[in-house]
């Protein structure tokens, strides 16, 4: 990663449909990624994977409606700016399989750590946010929650600003 470039973050399924499917989706913490996204201060990428789980989730919620629940989540995507990444080596999955021992888990999280993310967002208290075996020295990127990633982010902007500005000076 360079220390200048915008924060990397990947938005995991439990994150998604929080925030999609808040009440007021003004409101949620994780809701400030998707505007820091769109004005192109963070970069965020989910993968198909979690794009899966979060569809499956939603129509669900929605009451089966697929259509409905890909228009809202292209949407809502598109206007924050998200990247889907490419699909996970196998080798990559194994290794995270090992962490997360849950496979759907370990795809997503071996998505997020190929394309040098530093940041996992999610709310997966169960698996993934109360996992010790995610971060350093395993792995380079991080869990959060959204409200977390948004403080983090906004500080890694004006860190990061202020390191280009430095430079310009020199």
């Amino acid at each position: 990663m360079n220390d200048l470039s915008p924060p990397k973050l990947f938005l995991d399924a439990a994150f998604l449909v929080a925030v999609l499917f808040s009440e007021n989706p003004a409101t949620p913490p994780g809701y400030g990624l998707f505007k820091l996204g769109e004005a192109s201060l963070i970069d965020l990428y989910t993968s198909e994977d979690a794009l899966r789980e979060a569809q499956g989730v939603l129509q669900a919620l929605l009451g089966g409606d697929s259509e409905r629940v890909k228009v809202l989540l292209a949407e809502n995507l598109a206007m924050a700016n998200v990247a889907i990444t490419p699909p996970p080596s196998e080798a990559t999955v194994l290794q995270c399989l090992d962490l997360t021992h849950y496979r759907p888990d370990a795809r997503v999280l071996a998505a997020a750590i190929e394309h040098d993310c530093e940041v996992f967002v999610t709310y997966d208290k169960a698996h993934l946010l109360r996992n010790p075996l995610i971060g350093l020295p395993n792995t380079r990127l991080v869990v959060m929650t959204g409200g977390e990633a948004k403080a983090w982010a906004i500080d890694q902007i004006s860190v990061r600003s202020r390191l280009k500005a430095e430079q310009k000076r020199q």
